[in-house]
């Protein structure tokens, strides 16, 4: 059994009690997670990895932050990444998200890797929270800096979900609300349902706890 890590103090501060919630969770699985930044968000990203621990802390898993740093880029390669463009496709990477992973030298055996990028814009001009769209074998999700406090843990879910279906739902009570994470209530606490949970732990990017 592994241990439990907890949040680095400068992360796990949070004011809001809904996101500190008491629960006892039993966990059987959990999935090392890299922050990887080239951008500041605008979102609270202490919040928001709080939510996000305490959301998968609900189903079991546990949320196993592993590092948390920005990225030395030369100055092209921050160019080109600052904005990622293209569409965001199951299973599916785009040439800038691929770069973005080679460079912060992880594999699939590190776990998975949060990105978060300036901007994220589809090839029709429309700007996304986020997108885990990535090549099989290199989990990781890219997060725009303007996104919601509940836009990782929304693309997280997608990974970790896969091929599942639906992939989104209408309640604004389920953080696979697929209206937008920023139309989500902010002090709310979306959770998964049982049919979400059961497909999660199936997840080959989980490890044993």
């Amino acid at each position: 059994m592994s241990s439990v890590s907890q949040l680095p103090a400068h992360i796990a501060e949070s004011t809001s009690p809904s996101f500190n919630r008491q629960v006892n969770p039993k966990y059987t699985k959990r999935i090392p997670i890299h922050i990887r930044s080239i951008a500041q968000p605008t979102f609270d990203l202490r919040k928001s990895l709080a939510y996000t621990q305490g959301l998968y802390a609900s189903i079991d898993v546990h949320f196993d932050i592993q590092s948390n740093q920005g990225m030395a880029l030369k100055k092209n390669d921050l160019i080109k990444l600052s904005t990622i463009n293209g569409a965001c496709t199951y299973n599916q990477s785009n040439a800038e998200h691929t770069l973005l992973y080679k460079l912060a030298g992880l594999t699939k055996k590190d776990g998975l890797v949060v990105f978060i990028v300036k901007g994220i814009q589809k090839p029709n001009g429309g700007i996304l929270n986020g997108c885990a769209g990535f090549l099989p074998g290199s989990p990781s999700v890219i997060v725009s800096s303007t996104a919601s406090i509940f836009t990782i843990a929304h693309e997280i879910g997608h990974v970790l979900l896969g091929a599942y279906a639906p992939s989104h739902t209408k309640s604004k009570r389920n953080i696979m609300f697929g209206g937008g994470t920023n139309n989500i209530p902010a002090n709310s606490f979306p959770s998964f349902d049982q049919n979400q949970k059961n497909a999660i732990h199936l997840s080959p990017y989980l490890k044993p706890f």
